[in-house]
């Protein structure tokens, strides 16, 4: 029994120091176009733009919670590589119906891949960005 507890306090020693070691690795970067600068190349400084046929173009993908907004596009505009037109271009972005709490959705890239970064991008702005 003493072994067993040992045994386990080293693997929640060792889960611990991983947890902390990936946490630790995570970056936050957020960059905003204004003016003539807000354009349908996304082009950034930090951020880069956005890229088609990337890891996420052959996910698949699955609403979890949440109902997709009527004028909006399907979930498959995730992963397309179809960028909007203008700032307001429902027919190319996926959004939650409008005076929800939004929803999630499943991403499944159909295999275990590293995954160096993950880039959200919106045009809106306001309280219509994130």
């Amino acid at each position: 029994m003493n072994r067993n507890l040992r045994n386990l306090g080293y693997m929640m020693a060792v889960l611990l120091g991983l947890a902390s070691a990936l946490h630790a690795q995570v970056t936050v970067t957020v960059e905003h176009n204004t003016g003539n600068a807000a354009t349908r190349d996304f082009k950034f400084k930090m951020v880069p733009s956005p890229v088609k046929g990337d890891a996420g173009a052959g996910a698949r993908l699955k609403l979890v919670v949440g109902e997709k907004d009527a004028s909006g596009a399907p979930l498959s505009a995730l992963t397309d590589g179809m960028l909007p037109a203008d700032e307001d271009d429902p027919g190319r972005n996926f959004f939650f119906s409008a005076g929800s709490d939004g929803g999630r959705f499943l991403l499944d890239l159909g295999s275990a891949i590293e995954i160096a970064q993950v880039n959200t991008y919106s045009w809106h702005s306001d309280s219509r960005a994130p």
